[in-house]
């Protein structure tokens, strides 16, 4: 198999079997094991499908690989995503492939193409909604710390209508030294605290939801006490 500077970590198969990938950084370095199987790609589908987004939003789609043998794997950052539409943006970079920013309200159709094959096209529909608020969800939780929360954020528009933005909002927490928060969403805390706030903002429409942090509680055990006397049982 081979691979260049400019995939980035994309790897391409020659022969069937199994490879080490390894990547190092300096003294560090990390691998994991390759397996190229006899199966032939028979299509590509993608995710979601359909999907009614407001103009300015964003939504991270997902390509999938169907082979021979029935298996399916994630091709969404292998893939070459393809609209003709100005309505939307379609990033095809390499960490972002797959990644559509609505611009213009409208209809626009794109597919995704992977290895000589080319996925079903699919519809989005993008309205000129206007976001109103941002609900997180779960709401004022509590969780163990070593214990990770994932949040989704849903917006309310103008219409009516919601969306799930959980991947098109800006994430952050109260306090960063309390716990921390991934693009997705993932809220990782870092010490016990009583109060700390899941914050997902997209320009100047927030939403916020409070998270408690407590002390990991210790497995009790116990005791089995045996007795010396054998007419006392316990």
């Amino acid at each position: 198999m081979s691979s260049s500077d400019d995939a980035s970590g994309i790897v391409t198969p020659v022969a069937i079997g199994i490879a080490v990938i390894t990547a190092s950084l300096g003294a560090a370095s990390g691998s994991s094991n390759f397996i190229v199987r006899d199966a032939k790609l028979q299509s590509v589908s993608i995710t979601p499908m359909n999907l009614a987004m407001a103009k300015g939003s964003k939504q991270q789609f997902i390509a999938t690989g169907i082979y021979s043998d029935d298996s399916k794997e994630d091709v969404t950052l292998s893939s070459k995503w393809l609209s003709k539409d100005s309505s939307v943006k379609i990033d095809n970079s390499i960490a972002n492939r797959g990644l559509v920013t609505t611009t213009t309200a409208g209809y626009a159709d794109m597919s995704a193409s992977f290895n000589g094959h080319e996925s079903h096209k699919v519809r989005v529909t993008i309205t000129n909604a206007v976001l109103l608020s941002i609900y997180l969800s779960p709401n004022n939780s509590s969780i163990p710390l070593g214990a990770a929360q994932q949040y989704t954020a849903t917006g309310m528009y103008d219409d009516v209508t919601t969306q799930n933005i959980t991947n098109s909002v800006t994430w952050s927490t109260s306090n960063s030294t309390l716990a921390t928060i991934n693009p997705t969403g993932l809220l990782t805390p870092v010490v016990v605290t009583s109060s700390v706030l899941g914050i997902a903002s997209q320009g100047a429409i927030a939403g916020t939801t409070t998270l408690a942090i407590t002390a990991v509680t210790p497995d009790v055990k116990i005791p089995t006490y045996r007795s010396k006397n054998p007419h006392l049982k316990w």
